[in-house]
C-alpha cells in the first residue's frame, strides 16, 4: 500500500493484519457507541466537542449554538464570526448591508454595533431578527465586515 503527497512524494507501507483488524475493532466500536447513545435520546449537540480544530471545516458551523458559544478570539482566524441582532437592513443603493448589534462571537464585543457588507439582496431579514455570520472579513473600520463568496449566513427562526 502506498500514499501519494501532495509534494509528489510518494510513500509506501505494510500494515500488519493484525493493525488493521484492531483498527476495524476500534471504529466499530465507536460507532456502536455513538448509535447507542442516539438512541438513548442524547441530542446531537450534546455529543459535539467544539474546538478551534474540531470546527475549522464544519459545514454547519454557521447554524450550530455550540460552535458560535466557543468561538473566540483566542482561535486565531483571520476571518470574523458572529452571531447579531439586525438593527437595520438596507438593499437599496451600490450594495446591500445588515446594521448589527453583536451578540457573541470573535470581535470586539464592547464596540460590536457595526455593518456588514456586500450581503445578497435576496436576503430576507428584518429588524431583530436573529443572524449568524461565518467567514466574514474585516475592514479597515473594525465594527464592519465585507461578505465574500464563502461568508455563510444563517437566520435564527
Amino acid at each position: 500500500m502506498s500514499i501519494h503527497g501532495p509534494d509528489d512524494n510518494r510513500t509506501s507501507f505494510h500494515p500488519l493484519p493484525e493493525e488493521c483488524k484492531d483498527a476495524a475493532a476500534v471504529n466499530i466500536k465507536s460507532r456502536e457507541d455513538l448509535n447507542t447513545v442516539i438512541v438513548g435520546g442524547a441530542a446531537l449537540e450534546d455529543l459535539a466537542n467544539s474546538s478551534e480544530e474540531n470546527c475549522r471545516f464544519c459545514p454547519y458551523m454557521v447554524g450550530c449554538d455550540l460552535f458560535l458559544n466557543a468561538f473566540s478570539e483566542d482561535w486565531n482566524r483571520y476571518s470574523k464570526s458572529v452571531c447579531v441582532v439586525v438593527h437595520e437592513w438596507n438593499s437599496g443603493n451600490l450594495q446591500a448591508y445588515v446594521g448589527l448589534v453583536a451578540t457573541r462571537g470573535n470581535t470586539d464585543l464592547d464596540s460590536a454595533s457595526g455593518r456588514i457588507l456586500g450581503i445578497s439582496e435576496g436576503l430576507e431579514v428584518t429588524k431583530g431578527d436573529n443572524i449568524s455570520v461565518v467567514d466574514a472579513m474585516p475592514t479597515l473600520y473594525s465594527n464592519n465586515f465585507q461578505a465574500t463568496w464563502d461568508t455563510l449566513i444563517w437566520r435564527w427562526t
